[in-house]
């Protein structure tokens, strides 16, 4: 159909970091299926690309509202409200995918970073320490939670915390760094 050619140009125009063409073919493919929550959280992602966050934040609005339970559309409105530096709305928001997928390690993540940016820094490991339990083989997340020990002259668990995320991504090479 059309539709799915708009839309299949829009995904390869974003593929290829070309979001104000992106943004065209979606905008086209939305012409023609008004109600796809992919759609509209495609779209929100090319706007957020561009700095557009007026527009990525009301893509996004529309996915939520077409499928309440769309957790790519509540995470994308965390990420435009953490762009903004609006960190409250981006921490709500990301409660709202959590809750949606708690076993995602990257929300995980991401609530962590912010709560740690308020300085809420037993709520930040917990949340950091959870996405390191999902999937122990992302560095960023040994690093900040390292980081966060760090920052609060906790040296011998920072150090801990890197030694161990080292035996799960002993190819990284800023795990490395940050523990030398």
């Amino acid at each position: 159909s059309f539709s799915s050619a708009y839309f299949n140009k829009g995904n390869c125009f974003a593929s290829l970091n070309l979001h104000n063409q992106a943004i065209e073919m979606y905008q086209e493919y939305l012409k023609l299926e008004p109600d796809s929550i992919l759609g509209h959280v495609y779209i929100g992602e090319s706007f957020d690309k561009t700095k557009d966050y007026e527009q990525a934040e009301a893509h996004y609005i529309q996915a939520t509202e077409i499928d309440s339970d769309c957790v790519e559309a509540w995470f994308g409105l965390c990420m435009v409200s953490l762009n903004q530096s609006e960190i409250l709305n981006a921490i709500k928001f990301v409660k709202k995918a959590i809750e949606l997928n708690s076993t995602n390690e990257h929300y995980w993540l991401t609530y962590g970073i912010l709560l740690k940016n308020q300085e809420l820094y037993e709520e930040a490991i917990g949340s950091i320490k959870k996405a390191i339990e999902i999937d122990k083989a992302v560095p960023e997340s040994w690093i900040e939670l390292a980081d966060i020990y760090y920052s609060n002259n906790l040296f011998e668990e920072a150090t801990d915390t890197l030694r161990k995320g080292y035996e799960h991504n002993a190819d990284n090479a800023p795990l490395l760094y940050t523990l030398a």
